[in-house]
């Protein structure tokens, strides 16, 4: 239709979907809950296989016992990604913290042994890629 309106009074498709649609910035935007805004590879480290759930109630189910089980399950993985955040927090820092002390107890002057060099570099890609 935009398309149509737009060759119609032969201006841009952009130009055209602001005359048909203008902008409403007072309308107020819907509030998302946190555990929404989390990306679908966030939730895959999570362990859920499935996006957050649906607003509206399926069908059979009372709307406002849907909304309570929703916030709840919503708050549930909220505070699981926390737990998860944290989690990689202190791992990163444990690492950081193992490697920090190998190399202060490494001399410097001396070769360093092979076994000891890989198991460094590995250290040092797992910080990388936390």
């Amino acid at each position: 239709m935009i398309a149509f309106h737009a060759w119609l009074k032969g201006i841009d498709f952009e130009a055209a979907k602001v005359e048909l649609y203008p902008p409403d910035d007072n309308r107020p935007k819907r509030l998302l809950h946190p555990a929404e805004r989390l990306t679908k590879a966030q939730l895959q480290e999570l362990g859920y296989t499935l996006r957050t759930p649906q607003r509206r109630a399926p069908a059979g189910i009372d709307a406002v016992q849907w909304r309570r089980h929703r916030k709840a399950e919503l708050d549930l993985m909220w505070r699981e990604w926390k737990r998860h955040e944290a989690f990689q927090r202190n791992h990163i820092a444990r690492l950081t913290q193992m490697l920090a002390e190998a190399e202060a107890q490494t001399p410097h002057n001396s070769p360093e042994p092979t076994e000891l060099r890989v198991q460094r570099l590995d250290l040092r890609q797992c910080v990388a890629n936390a």
